[in-house]
């Protein structure tokens, strides 16, 4: 069972041998609606080891919202990463990359319903 809390720089993972690994989340705004987890893991994964990729969908439609987020397992690769992708055009739109920020508490959506 792997353990996992946020630092102000990365993520970092305790393992069952209480070693610490130090992981990156990347955002990734403005991406193609036609763009999949996968296309986003093999764009990346050229900076090194992707542990997750996934699009952000609307619930129901599971339309994409043009973003997403992607785990790398370094935080070295990440930066490179970051520092190559953002800016650089997918399919005819330039990327949004940075350090993902911590989710933070919002108040419960208001309903006109």
């Amino acid at each position: 069972h792997q353990q996992t809390r946020l630092t102000k720089k990365s993520l970092v993972r305790i393992t069952k041998n209480h070693k610490k690994e130090y992981i990156m989340e990347i955002y990734v705004g403005n991406l193609p609606w036609s763009v999949n987890d996968q296309d986003l893991a093999d764009a990346f994964s050229e900076f090194g080891n992707v542990e997750r990729a996934s699009i952000i969908v609307e619930r129901p439609s599971g339309r994409s919202k043009g973003f997403g987020f992607v785990t790398m397992n370094d935080t070295e690769e990440g930066n490179r990463a970051i520092e190559a992708m953002n800016g650089k055009e997918m399919q005819g739109r330039p990327l949004k990359v940075n350090e993902a920020r911590p989710k933070e508490d919002r108040p419960p959506r208001k309903s006109d319903w």
